[in-house]
């Protein structure tokens, strides 16, 4: 369990630490993460996850690692590749 959250972080962080408005960045991205898993807001923090859970967000991340966070005008978050 330890590993796959390391693994989970890992992908993740890069996107808000050490950027503008990381905190509103980190919480979006968790609120996109929890919906595409399915899942309340509230439950999506991979220190709560169970081992299937972090499976599906690995999965999830590695598809964006290399694309970038961008927002569109109604203030939801996406991926693009440059």
């Amino acid at each position: 369990m330890r590993k796959g959250k390391r693994l989970c972080h890992g992908l993740f962080d890069p996107f808000w630490q050490g950027k503008p408005k990381a905190r509103k960045k980190r919480r979006d991205l968790y609120s996109w993460l929890s919906k595409q898993l399915g899942i309340p807001f509230g439950d999506c923090h991979f220190g709560y996850f169970d081992l299937e859970h972090l499976r599906d967000a690995y999965r999830l991340l590695l598809k964006i690692q290399r694309q970038e966070m961008r927002y569109d005008n109604h203030g939801r978050i996406y991926f693009t590749s440059e």
